[in-house]
Parts: C-alpha cells; sequence; structure tokens
C-alpha cells in the first residue's frame, strides 16, 4: 500500500517544515517538497496544518492501569493501542506499579503481546517496586535471558510504595541483570523509579553527564547499566498546531 501525505509541517526529527513523505509498506522512500508519484492504488493525505514527527518513546507506562494505592477507586484502567496510538507514541516499556496483589507480570506480558500484535513496539521491565523482586520465572536473570520483550528489572527507591533495598542488595539485582543481558547479548536495564527521598541516594554525575548514579562508591562500576526516567505523555491536541514563525 502507498501512502502520500502532502504538506505536512515534518520534523525527521530534524526540523523540514511543510513537505510531502511517501510511505510504501512500511517504509519512508521520500521525503521532500512537491513530490511527484504515479503508483498504482496510491492514498493522497492533505496533511496541512499538521504535523507529522516521528513516534515518541514512553518509556514508563502502566499499561495494565496504574494507581490503586489509595483504595478501589483510584484504580486507573488498561491502556488501549488506540490511546497510544492517538498520543503519537509507537513504543512503550510496560511496569507494575506499587499494587503487585491484583496485577500480575503475566497480565503485564499478554498485555505487551497485544500491542505488539496490533502494530506497536511494546516491551516491559521484570519486577515492580519492592525488593525482593517479583517474576515470571526462578529469577531476575531468567526472566532477563529468555523471556524476549524483558529489557531488565524495575526498582522503586527513595519512595514510600518501595522497599529501601541495602546498597548490597542493588549490587546482586544489577549482577543478575548483567549476567543474563551478556549471555543472550541484551542491553540489560536497572530501571529506577525514584520517589521524594530520592536527593538522599541519587546525585548528579557531572555537568555533562546529566543522568544520575548511586551514591554509594561500591555502585560506580556498574552505573552504566542503572537508568531513571518519567513518563512521557503527548497532547494529541498537538496534532492539529501549526508551530509559529
Amino acid at each position: 500500500m502507498a501512502i502520500l501525505i502532502r504538506n505536512a509541517y515534518v520534523f525527521a526529527p530534524k526540523e523540514l517544515g511543510a513537505t510531502d513523505v511517501l510511505m510504501v509498506g512500511e517504509k519512508i522512500l521520500a521525503v521532500g517538497p512537491n513530490l511527484s508519484v504515479s503508483l498504482p492504488g496510491l492514498s493522497v493525505i492533505d496533511a496541512s496544518g499538521f504535523l507529522l514527527v516521528p513516534g515518541f518513546v514512553d518509556p514508563h507506562v502502566h499499561v495494565l492501569g496504574g494507581g490503586g494505592v489509595g483504595g478501589p477507586i483510584t484504580r486507573a484502567p488498561a491502556i488501549t493501542a488506540g490511546e497510544l496510538i492517538r498520543a503519537g507514541i509507537t513504543t512503550v516499556v510496560g511496569v507494575l506499579g506499587a499494587d503487585v496483589m491484583t496485577r500480575k507480570l503475566p497480565d503485564l506480558l499478554a498485555k505487551v503481546r497485544e500491542l505488539n500484535a496490533l502494530g506497536l513496539s511494546a516491551w516491559m521491565y521484570t519486577s515492580s517496586f519492592r525488593y525482593p523482586p517479583v517474576t515470571l520465572s526462578q529469577s531476575v536473570a531468567d526472566d532477563v535471558a529468555l523471556v524476549s520483550e524483558v529489557l531488565g528489572a524495575k526498582l522503586a527507591m527513595g519512595d514510600a510504595n518501595g522497599s529501601f533495598p541495602s546498597t548490597e542488595a542493588v549490587l546482586g539485582l544489577l549482577s543478575q541483570i548483567r549476567q543474563a543481558a551478556v549471555t543472550v547479548k541484551k542491553q540489560g536495564l536497572l530501571h529506577v523509579q525514584r520517589g521524594s527521598r530520592s536527593a538522599d541516594i541519587f546525585a548528579p554525575r557531572t555537568a555533562h553527564e546529566p543522568s544520575f548514579s548511586l551514591r554509594a562508591p561500591a555502585l560506580m562500576p556498574c552505573k552504566s547499566q542503572i537508568v531513571t526516567s518519567t513518563s512521557l505523555r503527548t497532547a494529541p491536541a498537538i496534532w492539529g498546531t501549526r508551530p509559529q514563525p
């Protein structure tokens, strides 16, 4: 199927301004103004006044629904593929939250596979807020090594709903992730959700390295395996907004 999008304001991600984009199948074949195209079955979309950008990556999504720590009425529903697409999000990493009593990792894995089957790129972290970790198999290492959708593990630190693990415990978790990642040639990540007391645990590395590492010196050799991030929601209204000169 061939689609020609005309007059969209394109970020690729470099700002290209108003231009045309030709897609055939799942590939972008041409980008440029006033493209001349003659293909069988060509669909033409006039995107004047709209933005066209690469799909956004949301690295922390409660795809099963978040909340619940304030009682049943605070539970959020599971997200749908349509909600993600309307927000311009094409890649998600699913996580569990503080409620691991009524939301389980097998459900998270099934949801991630559902989103993949619907055309999104979906991944997940094993475990949740708490330590010791909850897992799909016998260990974090097995989850990372044996489940293709698992990128690493999640852990909350400095958060009232977390478990405040010791330095040695975090080192052990990192060791499991690293061993499994090296074995199957994954990057292997420890995804840390930072709470209100995270300033006691994390410190900026340098002015040129704005990410964070644990204060404990023993953790420094493993700092490249630690990532911290928050959700990157994008309002659907952006699609109908032309940048002002």
